[in-house]
């Protein structure tokens, strides 16, 4: 794995990308202004205005989470 400091969010395969920040302030403004982009947050850390999931739990929605916010069985059902 490469570690890059980039702001990007779309990563290469084998490329993890990270930036710094001073506070949670800092990560709550920069995910709102790019929260069309944004799936899911992770952290281990509330950020206010964003559900989050757990390091390790990504990979491993619960029942009620849905890819995009979208209820897949609901949206079919509509159709």
């Amino acid at each position: 794995m490469i570690l890059k400091e980039d702001e990007a969010i779309a990563s290469r395969i084998g490329c993890l990308h990270y930036s710094y920040y001073d506070d949670l302030a800092d990560v709550a403004a920069i995910l709102e202004e790019r929260r069309e982009e944004i799936q899911c947050v992770i952290s281990q850390n509330p950020i206010t205005g964003w559900e989050y999931i757990g390091f390790g739990e990504s990979q491993q929605p619960r029942l009620e989470q849905y890819a995009d916010g979208v209820d897949t069985m609901q949206f079919l059902a509509r159709l």
